[in-house]
């Protein structure tokens, strides 16, 4: 029964009160009850994409861009201005993601780093390295560090 109340209040407020419908606690309850919907929803999708207390502004930044450059009614130049300005981002992100690759070899997955305890990296090792050379190279490093602790090292 309280859905019908909300659509009735939704339809016609002044009908609906003429009905012997509290208008003014079904507002309150469809209000109270959007807010737990949103709560609920926050808190099932927060641990899984990192919410952050700024996180809806770009999508704020987007809807405001398609109802200035379509208007703020649900119309065809309404939905022509939402593809326009998906297509526009969709191919300014596809080039930005291309121009700001690294060149192969150089990005950070293609390497093992050996870091000492104090975070100082201490050496770089390609992703698959020779195992021959590389403990070679740990041996190496070991060596000169056990004798950086005297004077003059």
């Amino acid at each position: 029964i309280l859905g019908r109340q909300m659509r009735a209040c939704s339809a016609n407020r002044d009908a609906a009160r003429l009905c012997g419908i509290n208008a003014k606690n079904v507002v309150t309850f469809s209000f109270m009850l959007s807010a737990a919907i949103g709560a609920l929803g926050g808190c099932i999708v927060c641990p899984i994409t990192y919410v952050q207390y700024d996180s809806g502004t770009q999508l704020a930044i987007k809807g405001f861009t398609v109802a200035i450059l379509g208007g703020l009614y649900l119309s065809p130049e309404a939905a022509a201005a939402a593809l326009a300005r998906a297509r526009l981002f969709e191919n300014f992100a596809a080039s930005a993601a291309t121009a700001t690759l690294a060149a192969a070899g150089h990005a950070l997955e293609d390497h093992v780093y050996i870091v000492d305890p104090m975070g100082e990296w201490m050496m770089r090792a390609p992703a698959d390295p020779d195992p021959a050379r590389l403990k070679r190279d740990l041996d190496r490093l070991l060596r000169a560090s056990a004798g950086w602790d005297r004077p003059g090292r």
